[in-house]
Formats: structure tokens, C-alpha cells, sequence
């Protein structure tokens, strides 16, 4: 495994000497070539999945995009973390059709999540989240790129890892990228996470209101004067504005929270599995992802590359989107080689 890290040097304890560190501050300098007549299409369908779900899909493509007729990446799926939607990418997904303008963008809603369907029944389970998640596989052409932010990093390993082989026609993965999730997790910064969707179950009076309770849980973001984005994370009934996720969705975290060292061993048993090309991307200053976490996870992946972005906290593409973006583009290249 090795880690990058630009123009940082780190005091590291003996057990992480042994790492090379390079870490992305700024942006490469990666000349974007569009016209009028290159524009980024964006459009938006519902996957019908095998299981009955239907997924929320945005789908970003060159407008006058050319068949891929090598090897190279096809696709790229992007799987958001816990209580986010899939305009979580919005801008990472643009970035990446203009500059890789063979490949088409996958930004899905996850079970409960945005505009896709509840559980039926109000069950949630990470059975039921994997199994959505190997039927959307099969409707995206190959080859193909996974990229999973928190909850959906954790859908995307445990499927890699081994639960792929449970199913008769599992899906090949190119590529998989990992945002600030890996097999061992802080609980204090799952519970700050949980304890964040929990708040303000009655929702607020305006969306004002709800991004002054944003602001304070992201005090080291600035608070934006376009709520916009954070409309699409709310929902308006009765006179309230709440947040979009099924609130039986958020029972099922609260286990999941309660559950954390069995799912860390899932989650290592599935890391040691994985053979595709791998990179974890870690916002220096996570509160879920410590560097005793990477080293573990370089350990149970050892042909993994890691990249540590600067000053981005565990929200790592909306914090510091632009080197996340290069991070990203720089591991399709690498792939495409």
C-alpha cells in the first residue's frame, strides 16, 4: 500500500514509518477542452431493479459522446454515504464526463434515501442494500468503476469482498474507490453522525432554519448563501421541511452503530478478498478514519493506493471537491494505462 501525500511531512508512530505519505492540496493541472457543442448532459431515470426497487439514477454524459471501443473505463457508479443523496457527486460527476468524455456517470439514491423507494415493509438490512446494489451493477455497462462514500464504501467492499459469490451472476468490478470508509471505525464519530440524522425529528420551520443546524454541525465549512443544495435534501409536508430519508432507515443505523465490531470484522474479512484495483480516499481530518484504521486497511489490501485530502473531514467531495475530483480522475487513468 502506499499513500500520498503532497508537500506534508507527518510525525507517524513507529507502526506507520514504514507508509509514504503524499497528500493532494490542490488541484493537477488538468486541461478541461469543451465547445458549445461538448456540454455535459444530465439526466434523470429510475432503475427497476429484480428485487421490485426502483433506484434514482442521475446519469452524466458527454452530449455528443463517442462509443468506447477499447478497454478502457466505460462507467463509473457513484454510491453516497448515510443520510445524503445522489447530488452529493453533482460536481465531481460533471468534472469527470468533461475531462474523461468517453465515460458515462452513474449518482444513485440508495434504498431510502432521496427519491428512491422506502424498504418494503420498513426493513433495512446490509443484505438488502447489497442486493440493490449487485442489480444496479447489471444495468450499468462494464468495464466499470465503484466509488462508495461511507455507507455505500461499505456496500461496495462487503459485495467485492465476498458477497458477490452468493450471487449466480456476480458483476466484475474494475476498480473500487472507498471514501473515508475502511474495516475499523471510530464509534465516536458514528455516533456524531447518527446522533446529527436523529436531531430535529419534527423537522424545521424554513429551510433557513435547517441550514443554521447544517452550519452547526459543519462549523469548519462556510455557510453557504444558496440553500439550493440543501433543498434537495428536504422534503416539505404539514407545513415542516425534513430531512428526505425514511426514518426506518435511521433505526437501522442506530443498530448498525450498536453493532460496529461485528461489522468491522465483515468488513476485514472482505477487505482481505478484494483483488481488484483499490484506492482509499481519507479526509485528513476525519473523525471516522484514523491513521491506525489505514494502516490496518493497507494491511488487509496490500496493492491499495491511499490518498489522504487535505483539510477534508469525513464528508471528503463536499468539503475539498476539487482534489477529491483529481484523486479520482488520476486512479481512471492509472487503470486505463
Amino acid at each position: 500500500m502506499f499513500i500520498q501525500k503532497h508537500s506534508l511531512k507527518l510525525t507517524l508512530n513507529n507502526s506507520l514509518q514504514r507508509l509514504k505519505f503524499k497528500q493532494f492540496k490542490q488541484s493537477y493541472s488538468i486541461n478541461i477542452s469543451t465547445s458549445t457543442i461538448d456540454r455535459v448532459n444530465i439526466t434523470n431515470e429510475f432503475l427497476k431493479l429484480k428485487n421490485g426497487m426502483n433506484i434514482s439514477c442521475d446519469i452524466y454524459k458527454m452530449e455528443n459522446q463517442k462509443n468506447n471501443n477499447n478497454n478502457n473505463i466505460n462507467s463509473i457508479l457513484f454510491m453516497h454515504g448515510g443520510g445524503q443523496t445522489r447530488s452529493s457527486w453533482t460536481k465531481t460527476a460533471q468534472r469527470l464526463v468533461e475531462i474523461k468524455k468517453d465515460i458515462s456517470v452513474y449518482a444513485v439514491d440508495l434504498r431510502g434515501h432521496g427519491e428512491t423507494d422506502r424498504a418494503p415493509a420498513n426493513i433495512y438490512s446490509i443484505e438488502s442494500f447489497i442486493e440493490d446494489f449487485h442489480n444496479t451493477l447489471e444495468l450499468i455497462p462494464s468495464p466499470k468503476i465503484v466509488v462508495g462514500a461511507s455507507l455505500g464504501g461499505i456496500i461496495a467492499l462487503l459485495y467485492e469482498g465476498n458477497y458477490k459469490l452468493k450471487f449466480s451472476n456476480s458483476q466484475s468490478v474494475n476498480g473500487l474507490v472507498l471514501v473515508d470508509i475502511a474495516p475499523k471505525l471510530e464509534s465516536s464519530g458514528l455516533q456524531r453522525i447518527v446522533g446529527f440524522m436523529q436531531s430535529n425529528p419534527d423537522g424545521f420551520e424554513s429551510i433557513e432554519q435547517a441550514a443554521e443546524f447544517v452550519a452547526s454541525y459543519l462549523p469548519h465549512r462556510k455557510k453557504p448563501t444558496d440553500f439550493s443544495g440543501l433543498a434537495k435534501n428536504l422534503r416539505y409536508s404539514n407545513g415542516r421541511f425534513r430531512w428526505h430519508w425514511d426514518p426506518y432507515f435511521l433505526e437501522w443505523a442506530k443498530t448498525y452503530v450498536d453493532q460496529n465490531s461485528e461489522m468491522h470484522y465483515k468488513m476485514r474479512e472482505a477487505a482481505k478478498l478484494v483483488q481488484c484495483p483499490c484506492m482509499l480516499v481519507r479526509g485528513s481530518k476525519s473523525d471516522l478514519l484514523t491513521l491506525e484504521s489505514v494502516k490496518e486497511f493497507g494491511d488487509l489490501v496490500p496493492h491499495a493506493k491511499v490518498v489522504d485530502v487535505v483539510d477534508a473531514h469525513h464528508m471528503v467531495a463536499g468539503d475539498t471537491n476539487d482534489a477529491f475530483t483529481d484523486s479520482i480522475i488520476q486512479f481512471i487513468l492509472e487503470i486505463d494505462k
